[in-house]
């Protein structure tokens, strides 16, 4: 991974893996303390209900949009620093909202800075400029390592060995959704009187403009067992994907496994 803090990224993405190549996009809400332009944040308390990770979804491409001098000129802005990243899907607008944070993973590449400006193109594609000037100079934590991809069992007439996934908590977790994907659940505790173990499945999605809720899970109870599905692709995926977290006081004992059937 390549640190951006401490080198100049204009055209850090010139090359990348292919013309079918696609990045991760992640835009994290900060509470903003001061007017200091280096170092205005600090990261809120994470909670299921306030969640500073409120967005996490494929983006399709990544460029400097003023890497000639006469783009430049014409715009007025002389600002190397600013990405032009394009994501596509009809996203909430309260997850795009001016100066949070923004860290993009790109062919094993990073940038990582302030949303700076959104400007929507057609009906679900949206280009977002990220000022890599504008860094957090401290470590965002464990939502901001790559997502675990949870890979699809296939069921089968002789029978497919299938596994389960532990979860843990501030950890984002995605896997192909396809309508018919089942995802599984379950409280391998052997006691528990715990009332607050949740999965929350995101909905980057909006519908005539207002934001979808997202959709959470109990999974209480020694050896309960949860199966959720028939997810509608345009409510709950990100791309193919869906994104889902998991808290609570059995988090050790939360574990996941995705059935195609």
């Amino acid at each position: 991974m390549v640190d951006l803090g401490a080198i100049d990224c204009v055209g850090l993405f010139k090359t990348y893996g292919g013309t079918n190549s696609t990045g991760r996009l992640r835009i994290y809400q900060l509470n903003t303390i001061n007017n200091d332009p280096i170092n205005p944040y600090e990261l809120p308390e994470q909670s299921p209900n306030t969640p500073f990770l409120v967005l996490d979804v494929e983006c399709v491409s990544i460029k400097d949009p003023y890497n000639r001098q006469s783009k430049r000129e014409q715009s007025g802005n002389i600002d190397t620093s600013l990405w032009r990243v394009t994501i596509n899907g009809d996203i909430d607008p309260d997850k795009l909202k001016l100066k949070n944070y923004v860290i993009v993973d790109w062919a094993n590449q990073r940038i990582q800075g302030v949303l700076d400006n959104v400007s929507r193109k057609h009906s679900n594609r949206y280009h977002l400029a990220i000022n890599t000037a504008a860094n957090v100079p401290f470590s965002i934590p464990s939502s901001d390592k790559p997502m675990p991809d949870i890979t699809s069992f296939n069921a089968s007439q002789l029978g497919t060995t299938a596994t389960w996934t532990a979860l843990a908590a501030g950890q984002t977790y995605t896997y192909d959704n396809t309508e018919r994907t089942i995802l599984l659940i379950n409280n391998a505790a052997t006691s528990t009187a715990a009332v607050d173990n949740v999965v929350t499945v995101q909905t980057p999605s909006t519908v005539v403009g207002l934001a979808v809720a997202d959709q959470t899970i109990s999974i209480n109870g020694a050896g309960a067992i949860k199966a959720i599905g028939r997810l509608l692709r345009t409510a709950f995926n990100a791309g193919s994907k869906v994104t889902f977290t998991a808290a609570g006081t059995d988090i050790a004992n939360l574990k996941a496994m995705v059935i195609e059937p």
